[in-house]
């Protein structure tokens, strides 16, 4: 016992605070041990779902690649011919798979070839049956390919999973002109709807598609104002088809007066190029009359100079001909002297005997 005076409260207070806290401590202790084990149990939780879900897609890949194989024995027609001819890079600009059956497995097969095809421009696969899981296979084709300029994927059963593949595909993709995506269920009916506004975000920044079609999709209100806020930043489209959806009058008008717009720039811009190529056209006219002229003058002058050297061949030919002759000439002239030189020679030599043996006359 501590006598009641001002020392021993304050020791008592002291006291009191320490107890209070290491009682503290223990709590945050505790409550620290208890996180730690709640975040542990979390953890290993998540990592069996993760694998768990990966065990999934593994099995559903192999499923995937087992189905593909055996579908790839059954090839056969129109289908196999295209195949062949993706892989060599040999298809015409535009080709239509209308009439073919395609399931999931044969979409798989066909777009690993369109991926990374260098020679196919224009693809229909209009009202082929293509589900939403498919459809995001065919989306991914924009990962890679930059030679397609025209998809058209109208009557199909694609929704938000496709259209949300679109739009990553969208940003990377600098070739893609038209894109078709008419009577299909782009919205859904399921928890995530994102798609679509997604790929409308994805087109904000866009410089590349000049025509959409998203008519007869039921489109809500919500997306028409959505459409509309990306033609406010988006200058490129000038084709875009939403009818048979369910947008406001107001929306409707802004997208139009956005798509007239665009038009206008669009002539603008390619007017603008039209007289840039016939200033360039008329520059390589000018150039090209410059150069024959020049090729015409170097002609002259080279015909020219073959002339003289050809004259002054002739010439020197002449010239040689005649020294030759002169040569000839001269030595007949001379061997002509030698003879007439002895030949007066011998004359004399016959004279002068003859006049030796005959005696003068008294």
């Amino acid at each position: 016992m501590l006598p009641r005076n001002e020392r021993s409260d304050a020791i008592l207070a002291q006291r009191a605070a320490a107890d209070e806290a290491r009682q503290l401590k223990a709590e945050q202790d505790r409550a620290a041990r208890e996180k730690e084990e709640k975040a542990r149990k979390q953890r290993e939780k998540d990592a069996q779902k993760a694998m768990k879900e990966k065990e999934k897609m593994a099995a559903a890949y192999a499923a995937k690649r087992a189905e593909e194989e055996e579908q790839s024995k059954k090839l056969g027609g129109k289908l196999q011919n295209m195949l062949f001819k993706l892989c060599d890079d040999e298809t015409p600009n535009e080709y239509s798979l209308s009439g073919v059956e395609l399931g999931g497995p044969r979409v798989r097969i066909l777009v690993q070839q369109i991926a990374y095809n260098k020679s196919l421009k224009n693809l229909h696969l209009s009202r082929l049956e293509i589900k939403d899981d498919d459809g995001v296979d065919v989306a991914k084709i924009l990962y890679n390919n930059s030679t397609l300029r025209k998809l058209e994927l109208e009557g199909n059963n694609l929704g938000p999973k496709t259209a949300k593949e679109l739009a990553k595909g969208l940003k990377y993709n600098m070739t893609l002109q038209f894109l078709d995506l008419e009577s299909n269920a782009l919205m859904g009916e399921g928890e995530d709807v994102s798609g679509l506004p997604d790929l409308l975000k994805a087109l904000e920044g866009n410089t590349c598609l000049l025509s959409l079609n998203l008519a007869n999709n039921k489109l809500e209100n919500a997306i028409g104002g959505q459409i509309r806020r990306m033609l406010d930043r988006n200058h490129t489209i000038i084709d875009l088809e939403i009818g048979f959806n369910n947008f406001t009058l107001e929306d409707t008008y802004a997208i139009q007066n956005s798509l007239i717009r665009n038009k206008a720039m669009y002539d603008a811009e390619r007017l603008k190029e039209w007289r840039e190529r016939k200033l360039m056209k008329n520059e390589d006219e000018r150039l090209h009359a410059l150069y024959l002229k020049e090729q015409s003058k170097h002609e002259e002058k080279r015909m020219e100079n073959e002339t003289r050297e050809l004259r002054e061949a002739q010439i020197d030919a002449k010239f040689k001909k005649y020294l030759q002759d002169s040569a000839v000439e001269k030595e007949m002239v001379i061997q002509q002297l030698v003879e007439l030189a002895e030949i007066r020679g011998s004359k004399g030599k016959k004279k002068k005997r003859g006049g030796g043996g005959k005696k003068k006359k008294k």
